[in-house]
């Protein structure tokens, strides 16, 4: 796999002012941490990030790099957002080896839904992520689950999952990722008062 390389600036101070300063410039602060390594404040400009996201996605694998130094290469540890407006407010990233393996959640993806639809038929989802132990450029981007030919009633759980060679999902195999149910029919009873004939 190819691996795209990003520059960042390492950060001298990490306060809260420093960082609201950094965002205004078009950086989002954060922090390079890993087995081995004191962890280091860094910097990186807002646009790169997201074309690291939208190249890559949310568990791929970078270089980042240090002016004079050796780059790093990582793995998205953690993205903060802020809870209201949802703009990014910091980044972790975690130093990884491509030769030993990580444990990563990844997102369920249901395809087929449509097929669903067409059933009047609903999911019931408990689990939207399931944890994979592999190495981190095999760490797929989702997990898609195809639900066209489910019917009412039918499971699916960890087990039932057919994943790439080299890729364990960490979970129970008993655990339920989704139920297939039908809509609940809410019947309201209204009260009927009776004409008063009385004269």
């Amino acid at each position: 796999m190819k691996i795209n390389t990003v520059k960042i600036n390492q950060r001298s101070r990490a306060s809260s002012s420093a960082n609201k300063r950094l965002r205004k410039s078009g950086y989002l602060p954060g922090a390079i941490s890993g087995k081995e390594i004191q962890a280091v404040s860094v910097s990186i400009k807002k646009d790169d990030f997201r074309n690291m996201l939208t190249t890559s996605g949310r568990n791929g694998v970078f270089k980042l790099e240090l002016p004079d130094q050796d780059p790093y290469t990582v793995v998205i540890k953690e993205i903060q957002n802020d809870i209201i407006s949802r703009e990014i407010l910091h980044v972790d990233f975690h130093k990884i080896s491509l030769t030993e393996e990580i444990q990563t959640d990844v997102a369920i993806r249901f395809t087929g839904m449509e097929s669903l639809e067409k059933k009047k038929l609903l999911l019931a989802t408990s689990l939207d992520a399931v944890t994979v132990k592999c190495l981190p450029q095999n760490t797929p981007e989702t997990i898609d689950i195809d639900v066209s030919n489910l019917e009412k009633g039918d499971t699916v759980k960890v087990g039932d999952l057919t994943l790439a060679d080299g890729i364990i999902a960490q979970n129970n195999a008993d655990d339920v990722i989704v139920v297939v149910t039908e809509p609940k029919i809410q019947v309201v009873e209204e009260d009927v008062e009776e004409a008063d004939t009385s004269l």
